[in-house]
């Protein structure tokens, strides 16, 4: 499944604030959100998810 990593700073409060992001691509055919899923998916809606 791809998704977003967020670096938090933590404060002494008890705030995080983001201060940084990395898309991990989880590499499947079948994955609306990764560089491996074909662009004209002829199946799409009934074969894929968008996680």
């Amino acid at each position: 499944m791809c998704h977003r990593q967020l670096q938090c700073t933590r404060f002494a409060c008890g705030h995080e604030e983001p201060v940084a992001e990395n898309k991990i691509d989880c590499r499947s055919e079948t994955c609306r959100y990764s560089c491996m899923h074909p662009r004209d998916c002829p199946r799409c809606t009934a074969t894929c998810v968008q996680w």
